[in-house]
């Protein structure tokens, strides 16, 4: 946003009382705007000199909670500037707005929204918006929810919130917030993942420096905005706010001065910490859903076994899992090998020989992360947290942010009923489709899957002989298969 005057570990970050400075995204240049592809695996901001000169849209890659591999997307002639960019819900387009004259007018200096489509990190199509949304007067900050584009304009000192119409899309003014009299700007809307927060900043003829506010959708009208908590605002400018897809960080751009770091740099601030506690726990906190079946009917899993037979390039492989929870113990034959583990040793028996060997650590933990990612015992540990994430099509469909010890948080889309998991998302932009579901004693299980990765299917997998038992069940418990020669 030009104003006139995207779990991360403790690597990415140096850590203050609450608002936390990102180093990995911060310069000595101005950085702002900063927008998370909807699969997790990029970011995009805006990168300029001091009093936004020089502007420019940069991308980085997400890896291991980290941002890498920055690189500048070149969106036209270098004598204009780009600000303020946004992926689409799709991920497939990138808006931003630029002072770059649109093609057939006058040259004038005023911002307008421009879009492109994004293939392979640069940019194709670039066009303007049309007439009905870019204006003689200054467009900033995009934001499209819902299928409805937000947008703030500026007629000389005063900053307006804009929309779309839907219906006629054309531009109107968007005052669903209730405004102060003495508000003279106000901007940069981001919206939370299930539409019902709004942040932006804005500035009062009696408070000269932009700071970031809220406003919650309750009882069918938007609150009076409430400055929000946890350092998030300063005695310097604070603009830019940005909701991460699964809504458990707010980032924003700040001026406050930082050791080695200069002019407006990226923060970040959990937004347990920048919003009230019941405001929290209705929009932010994590979910509790019955995924598969009741929670308490899968904390009351003693065992549960299965054989799982994997098609990959070409080869076929089987392995035969019990896992029992009363005391926790993993079996697993796979290779003409059988493993015995609990949550600190293991060991291995060659069923051809019966010799025996200890598995080291490594092995170990990669087995319990394999176990982790099914979902019997994902949803059974009480350290999975679920978060709820933005969808572009909230009515069909549920998205949702997983995130447990050990494995790499990813997203899961689940059907209306919030019971079958449709479709797995990983941040690499790989994905897993589960399929055939049928009812294992009460518990719904995906009897097929397959796992998809740039645009080809590498793998499927099928289920059989699975076996769920309770305790309370008067039959007999599960046994691991394929033990014997």
């Amino acid at each position: 946003m030009k104003v006139t005057l995207s779990v991360f570990n403790i690597l990415c970050v140096a850590f203050s009382a609450h608002a936390e400075l990102v180093t990995s995204l911060s310069s000595e240049r101005s950085e702002y705007n900063l927008n998370f592809h909807p699969s997790f695996s990029r970011v995009v901001l805006a990168r300029s000199e001091q009093d936004f000169e020089n502007a420019e849209v940069w991308e980085y890659q997400v890896r291991n909670s980290s941002f890498t591999h920055p690189h500048r997307i070149s969106l036209g002639p270098a004598e204009f500037k780009y600000s303020d960019p946004m992926y689409s819900p799709d991920g497939k387009k990138l808006f931003f707005i630029s002072d770059r004259p649109i093609e057939g007018e006058k040259i004038r200096q005023d911002y307008n929204i421009w879009r492109a489509t994004l293939m392979s990190q640069k940019a194709n199509d670039i066009i303007p918006l049309a007439k009905d949304i870019n204006s003689a007067d200054d467009e900033f900050g995009p934001e499209i929810h819902q299928g409805t584009l937000y947008f703030s304009r500026r007629k000389e000192r005063n900053y307006i919130l804009m929309s779309e119409d839907r219906k006629t899309h054309k531009a109107r003014q968007w005052t669903n917030i209730p405004k102060a009299q003495d508000i003279e700007m106000r901007s940069d809307l981001s919206l939370s993942p299930d539409g019902k927060v709004a942040v932006f900043w804005q500035i009062s003829k009696t408070i000269p420096q932009a700071d970031i506010y809220a406003s919650r959708y309750i009882s069918g009208h938007w609150s009076a905005p409430i400055k929000l908590l946890a350092d998030v605002n300063s005695e310097h400018h604070e603009i830019s706010p940005q909701f991460s897809p699964d809504g458990k960080w707010l980032y924003f751009s700040s001026e406050r001065p930082e050791s080695g770091y200069a002019l407006f740099n990226i923060h970040r601030v959990s937004t347990e910490q920048a919003f009230p506690k019941n405001w929290y726990e209705a929009h932010f906190a994590p979910k509790r859903l019955n995924l598969l079946a009741e929670m308490a009917t899968i904390q009351d899993i003693e065992q549960f076994a299965y054989t799982l037979t994997l098609n990959s390039s070409g080869k076929t492989t089987q392995q035969h899992v019990l896992v029992d929870y009363q005391p926790f113990s993993l079996k697993i034959v796979r290779d003409q090998t059988k493993y015995d583990i609990n949550h600190e040793t293991g060991l291995k028996t060659d069923l051809n020989t019966q010799y025996k060997t200890t598995m080291d650590s490594s092995e170990i933990n990669k087995e319990l992360r394999s176990l982790r990612l099914n979902f019997l015992d994902l949803f059974k540990q009480k350290d999975t947290l679920i978060y709820r994430q933005y969808s572009k099509n909230r009515n069909n469909e549920h998205l949702y942010r997983v995130e447990s010890p050990e494995i790499e948080p990813f997203s899961i889309l689940v059907d209306k009923s919030k019971q079958k998991i449709l479709k797995l998302f990983y941040d690499d932009s790989s994905f897993g489709i589960e399929s055939d579901y049928q009812k294992i004693n009460g518990i719904w299980w995906p009897h097929k899957f397959s796992f998809h990765s740039d645009n080809k299917e590498l793998a499927t997998g099928l289920f059989s002989n699975m076996c769920i038992y309770f305790a309370k069940d008067n039959t007999n418990k599960c046994a691991l298969m394929g033990e014997d020669k």
